[in-house]
């Protein structure tokens, strides 16, 4: 088990949503990136985050949604 804070990036724009999972990843946090709202849902019940970096304008379910 790890003691790292976890960080769920969700962002539809891959290569984006890769490099800020990696550089957190590289500065101590244990990550995982999704590129949509949906698999973001999916995601907070299989990997239970500290906290989620949204992408407010997502097309489908937006960051916003995610949020609710």
């Amino acid at each position: 088990m790890t003691d790292r804070r976890r960080v769920l990036v969700v962002d539809d724009y891959y290569d984006g949503a890769e490099a800020i999972s990696m550089f957190l990843s590289l500065s101590g946090y244990e990550t995982h990136f999704v590129v949509s709202g949906q698999e973001a849902a999916r995601a907070v019940t299989d990997w239970t985050p500290d906290i989620a970096l949204l992408d407010i304008n997502m097309p489908g379910m937006d960051g916003f949604s995610v949020a609710r």
